[in-house]
C-alpha cells in the first residue's frame, strides 16, 4: 500500500476484541511514498476474524492499496513447574478440563469434551491414590460440581505412563497438564499429528520421594483437524509416574506488527523497493 501528497493510518481490529487495535499513522508526504506493514496475530476463540483498513487521516491526496499475502505459522513450546500450591482447573480451563482419580471421572459441565481420556502406555495395572502434595480444585465441574482433593493414577515401572490427545488447528491454544510420580523420573512429551513443529520434550531428573510436575503448552497446528498427544512416561528409576488433571484455552488474543520504512519516488518512476503487505498468523500456542 501507498499515497501521494497525504498521510494513511492503518488499523488492524480482531472481530472478538481480544486483544487491543493495532494502529499506526504516518505523518503527511508531499510526493509518492508506500508502507509496507507485517501483522502477526491470534484470536481468543475460533470463527474470529482480522479487519484491516489503511485510510487517508491527514493531507488531501490520495491513499492506495496494492496487495495482501497470508501465511499459517504453527508452533510448539512449553515450560515446566514443580510447585505444589493447589491449582484451578476451573481458572486454568475456559474451553475444557478433565480431572483423573476420582470414584466418577469429572469433567467441565457445559461444554464439549476436547480433552481426551488416557490411555495407557506400556503395559501394567492402572491405580488410584489420594496423598498428592498438590491438590486440584474446580467450581464447574460435571458429575462433582464443586470439588478439592490431592487424588489421581499411578502406573508402576519404566516405561510404563499415559497419554491423552487434545484438537488441534491454526488456533493458538493453551494446555496445563498436572502430572507427577514417585522415587523416578519421567519424560512429558507433545507431539503434533501433523508434525508441523519440533516435539516438546521435558525429562526431569529422577527424585527420591514424591514429586509434581505441572506443564504449560502453547501449541497450534499448520492445518485443521490435527491433534496434539501428550505422554508422561516412567524414564528413569523404577518408581511410577501419576496423572491428575489437564486444562484447555485459547490463547488471548494479539496484535502485534512493524511498519515498513517509507521510500518515495518521483511520479511515473518505479519505487526502489517492491511493494508488499504480508499478514501472518502466529503460533503463540496461540
Amino acid at each position: 500500500m501507498w499515497g501521494y501528497y497525504s498521510g494513511g493510518t492503518l488499523t488492524a481490529h480482531l472481530s472478538d476484541a481480544s486483544a487491543a487495535d493495532y494502529v499506526d499513522t504516518t505523518a503527511a508526504v508531499t510526493g509518492q511514498y508506500d508502507r509496507n506493514y507485517t501483522l502477526s496475530y491470534s484470536a481468543a476463540s475460533a470463527g474470529q476474524t482480522l479487519t484491516v483498513t489503511w485510510v487517508t487521516s491527514s493531507g488531501d491526496g490520495n491513499v492506495t492499496l496494492n496487495g495482501a499475502a497470508l501465511a499459517l505459522s504453527n508452533h510448539l513450546s512449553g515450560s515446566g513447574t514443580s510447585a505444589t500450591t493447589t491449582a484451578n482447573l476451573t481458572a486454568e480451563g475456559s474451553a475444557d478440563w478433565i480431572h483423573w482419580g476420582d470414584v466418577v471421572l469429572n469433567r467441565k459441565s457445559g461444554v464439549s469434551a476436547q480433552i481426551g481420556n488416557y490411555t495407557v502406555v506400556g503395559s501394567g495395572p492402572v491405580n488410584t491414590y489420594s496423598d498428592d502434595p498438590r491438590a486440584l480444585s474446580w467450581t464447574d465441574g460435571a458429575p462433582t460440581a464443586s470439588g478439592s482433593n490431592s487424588g489421581g493414577l499411578y502406573i508402576n515401572s519404566l516405561q510404563n505412563g499415559f497419554a491423552f490427545t487434545v484438537p488441534a488447528d491454526s488456533n493458538t491454544r493453551r494446555l496445563i497438564v498436572h502430572v507427577g510420580g514417585y522415587h523416578s523420573g519421567g519424560t512429558l512429551t507433545a507431539h503434533l499429528s501433523d508434525g508441523s513443529s519440533p516435539d516438546y520434550a521435558d525429562s526431569p531428573a529422577a527424585v527420591s520421594g514424591q514429586y509434581d510436575r505441572n506443564y504449560t503448552l502453547a501449541y497450534s497446528a499448520g492445518s485443521a483437524g490435527q491433534t496434539l498427544t501428550v505422554s508422561w512416561v516412567t524414564t528413569a528409576s523404577d518408581g511410577n509416574v501419576t496423572l491428575n488433571g489437564a486444562a484447555l484455552s485459547y490463547a488471548g488474543g494479539s496484535i502485534a506488527a512493524s511498519g515498513g520504512t517509507p521510500q518515495s519516488a518521483t511520479v511515473n518512476t518505479a519505487f526502489a523497493r517492491a511493494l508488499q503487505v504480508a499478514v501472518r498468523m502466529p503460533a503463540i500456542i496461540r
